[in-house]
């Protein structure tokens, strides 16, 4: 994403009539779902969990050997989101890991970037996770923790659709 990309989305934003909602599907934004394999994807990842403070529930910092060795471990899921909308591509904004168990899925790793935060993105990714958990894990569980000045809130995130995900 550009600066002029950006400014281009303000100056919409800053004209327009309607409500906040659909000024946002007026952009037409897109999400892309993946499994970070690539180079270039896992490097992006990791600088996400490395550098987001303002949507990062764990708080946790890795190194490359830490994640791949994290990543490599078969109860664990692994997905990044990458965005763009009609103004230009946002790129890899958000990381999500979780590590599975007999019937509970724990969210172990959930950042975003600033740049794609207030645009519901972050909803978009946990109704993937919680859809991506229908079955067999009767519960979804994940800690937050408070990660100094800039913090996720729990408040932050509208309650899931069903009652299976648990912030501790």
């Amino acid at each position: 994403m550009t600066y002029l990309q950006e400014a281009k989305r303000r100056q919409i934003k800053a004209t327009w009539e309607g409500d906040y909602a659909s000024f946002l599907k007026s952009c037409h934004l897109q999400m892309e779902i993946f499994v970070p394999k690539k180079e270039v994807e896992v490097a992006r990842c990791l600088e996400l969990v490395n550098r987001s403070n303002q949507y990062n529930i764990s708080g946790k910092r890795y190194t490359r050997e830490l994640l791949d060795a994290f990543l490599a471990d078969s109860a664990v899921l692994a997905y990044g989101f990458r965005v763009r909308d009609q103004y230009g591509d946002y790129g890899i904004v958000g990381f999500v890991t979780m590590r599975k168990s007999e019937n509970v899925l724990e969210i172990v790793d959930f950042v975003m970037s600033c740049r794609a935060m207030g645009r519901r993105i972050e909803f978009a990714a946990l109704e993937f996770v919680e859809a991506s958990t229908e079955t067999p894990y009767g519960t979804v569980k994940s800690a937050w923790r408070r990660t100094g000045v800039s913090r996720p809130s729990p408040s932050s995130c509208r309650p899931p659709r069903s009652p299976r995900i648990f912030l501790r």
